[in-house]
């Protein structure tokens, strides 16, 4: 099982977002640096798994966010933390689930000993264009809980199973990192609207994969600038690929729906971590 340890944190990338409704009154008030869910949505989930009509559901990439007040338009990135749980469910290193709990912070996160079977997912910002996204539903799992009690100090059971790992495939371990491509099931549409800077890796078949989430440094996040041609000066490309910038002239859609509900996501793991997913 080499890099079993090491590749659990890819399935993170399972994830992505959490749900809440663009209703953003008091999002600037509440939004804080340490990570905590700004929720003006009802949160819950009707029998069938789908988020109830509230509003368009936006997206918090992964579980626990914080909705900084950027004073942004709509073309910009918003500021869309992620941090989650992951079990493992099987055999291969690659398939597990992704959990969030959209209210917690990043300190009590931090809190979190992992049970034997779970790890975490690295602390990351979303990219895409929050008001614009959507996780529309929540994953059908059978064997395993759908919701998970972590910590004593958040009422019920805060943490939420939002996307599935089904396998994957070791890329490289070399310059770029730990790279892993892996087959996620999520209901998800994640939406770069027009003006926005993209950054794409292009794999040596000709497949496009653009970032949605970035590291970041819970202490530092506001010095994050992603809009920048030179944002990811640092980056090393996997082997035989190809990394690019651009800005939209249109609305470029990430929607899992195009691709039977299960998408196919980039994990690069190294002193900086960044998802990716194919067009």
């Amino acid at each position: 099982m080499k890099h079993r340890s090491i590749l659990g944190l890819f399935l993170f990338l399972s994830t992505f977002v959490g749900c809440d409704s663009d209703d953003t009154t008091g999002g600037a008030e509440q939004g804080r640096p340490d990570g905590a869910v700004v929720d003006s949505a009802t949160g819950t989930a009707s029998s069938d798994g789908s988020v109830p009509d509230d509003g368009d559901a936006t997206i918090t990439d992964a579980g626990p966010r914080d909705r900084a007040d950027t004073g942004s338009p709509p073309h910009e990135m918003g500021t869309v933390f992620t941090h989650k749980m992951i079990k493992d469910i099987g055999e291969s290193p690659f398939e597990s689930l992704a959990y969030e709990c959209r209210q917690c912070t990043f300190e009590q996160w931090e809190r979190i000993v992992p049970p034997a079977g779970w790890t975490k997912g690295p602390a990351q910002v979303g990219l895409f264009a929050e008001q614009h996204s959507a996780l529309r539903s929540y994953p059908p799992v059978e064997g395993h809980p759908d919701t998970v009690d972590f910590l004593d100090d958040v009422p019920g059971n805060e943490y939420r199973v939002i996307a599935i790992t089904r396998s994957g495939r070791l890329v490289e371990s070399g310059p770029a990192g730990i790279v892993a491509e892996v087959q996620v099931q999520r209901d998800t549409r994640l939406v770069f609207t027009a003006g926005m800077r993209v950054h794409e890796l292009t794999d040596p078949e000709g497949g496009v994969f653009v970032l949605f989430a970035h590291h970041i440094d819970t202490g530092d996040w506001q010095d994050a600038d992603f809009q920048t041609e030179d944002a990811l000066s640092y980056f090393t490309a996997p082997t035989g690929w190809t990394y690019s910038t651009r800005v939209l002239d249109e609305e470029l859609a990430l929607d899992s729906n195009n691709h039977d509900g299960v998408v196919t996501v980039l994990a690069i793991r190294s002193a900086v971590n960044s998802t990716w997913e194919k067009r």
